[in-house]
Formats: C-alpha cells, structure tokens, sequence
C-alpha cells in the first residue's frame, strides 16, 4: 500500500542487576510499519521500544497530509493485527466504512479462443482455504459484519492516530514493554562497531529535524544491539 522505511534494532541494557534484563529495540518511522512492529515487540516480545519519526510532534503522522491523503482498506489479513488489541480494532470500526467485498457480485470468464461461446455469469465464490479463514475471522466479528471479506476504508493519518493511541493505552496498562516515541528526530545513520573490550555496539545518529542546517544539533545513542 505505500513505501515505507522500517528499520529495527534490537539488543539489550544494562539494569539491575537483580531484574531480568530487558530487550531493547530501536523502530525508525512511525507510519503504520513502524507502530505496528512497536505495538507487537512490546506487546508479545516484552521489548522496550523507541519509536523515532522525523515529523516534529506539531506535525505527526496522526495529522492530514495532502502527499499522503490515500486511503488502506483493512481486509481480513489486515484485521488479524487489528484484532490482537480489541480497542484499536474498534476504533477503526467506528472511524472507517465498512466494506463487504464482492462476495454477492457474478463474475464472467471470457474465453481467449474467439470461438467459444461466452458461458453463463458465475457467483465470485472464494477458494476453500481462504473461505477457511473468512469463517474464522467472521466467527469473532459483530453480527453486523459477517459478510464475505468484509474490509474497512480508513484514511492513512486516521489509521496511524488510531494505533498511535493503542501506544498510549499499552503504556497506560504498564503490561509488557515501554513504547518511547520521538518526534522532530531524523535518523543520520547506523553504524555498528566493536569496542575495545570487544563488545558489540550498534551507534545510531539522529539530529533535530527542526533545527536549520547550520545549527543542527546531532545527539548521538549507543546501543548494544544487533541489527535485524
């Protein structure tokens, strides 16, 4: 649906030494990618997140942009990720138009031999595998919902404000990791490196996109991480 740029960095701090230490991981553009790959590292993978996006906070992704103004249409394969945190789900139920596929629309195969007859229009019935799924997916849905591929229209800032909220309320709920986004910081670079002690340590580089390009703050982060 879009071009996007995904970048994780995954690896480990140093904490008490009586805790568990925890995974770390680096997430480099908040689009939908990115707080998707978030929302499940922290969620299933008990990682803390940082979520760096270039967009200063005035002007995140959550806000109409006129270069991105398109629209996703979250199908069944889109709501296995939408399901796994029921809220968000239900907001991109309320916030969307609900689209039901064309499971009701007849279909007519036109042969490529010029003389064989045009056959008699047919119901677009799904494979069996893919009806498999429908059914299961169809099982947790609403009453109202149960039709064949039932997808819901959502512009793309409305979808990333959606989820971006999920990030608030998965912080709220203090389950899992932490989910840290940065606004206004644009990755410059990721080099990893080896220490003299032979320690494996991945430098990320981001400055202040708002900064003019004479005054440009860089701050620099080190992580003992492993790219992926």
């Amino acid at each position: 649906l879009c071009s996007f740029l995904l970048l994780i960095i995954v690896g480990t701090t140093n904490v008490n030494a009586l805790q568990q230490p925890r995974q770390q991981a680096i997430v480099v553009g908040s689009g939908p990618v990115g707080v998707a790959t978030s929302l499940i590292l922290a969620t299933n993978h008990n990682y803390d997140v940082t979520l760096l996006e270039s967009s200063p906070a005035s002007s995140t992704q959550t806000k109409y942009d006129p270069t991105k103004a398109f629209l996703y249409n979250v199908n069944g394969r889109g709501q296995r990720l939408t399901k796994m945190f029921p809220e968000m789900h239900q907001r991109m139920v309320e916030r969307s138009v609900i689209s039901k596929g064309f499971g009701g629309t007849k279909l007519t195969i036109v042969p490529a031999d010029p003389g064989e007859s045009i056959p008699e229009q047919k119901a677009n019935v799904p494979a069996a595998a893919d009806k498999e799924d429908n059914d299961d997916d169809n099982k947790s849905m609403p009453s109202g919902e149960k039709a064949g591929n039932v997808g819901f229209w959502i512009p793309r800032h409305e979808m990333v404000k959606l989820m971006v909220e999920e990030i608030e309320e998965h912080n709220k709920r203090g389950l899992g990791g932490t989910i840290t986004l940065c606004t206004g910081q644009e990755c410059v670079s990721v080099v990893p490196r080896t220490t003299k002690d032979g320690e494996c340590v991945t430098v990320v580089t981001t400055k202040d996109a708002s900064s003019s390009s004479s005054s440009q703050e860089i701050s620099t982060n080190e992580y003992n991480a492993n790219l992926v």
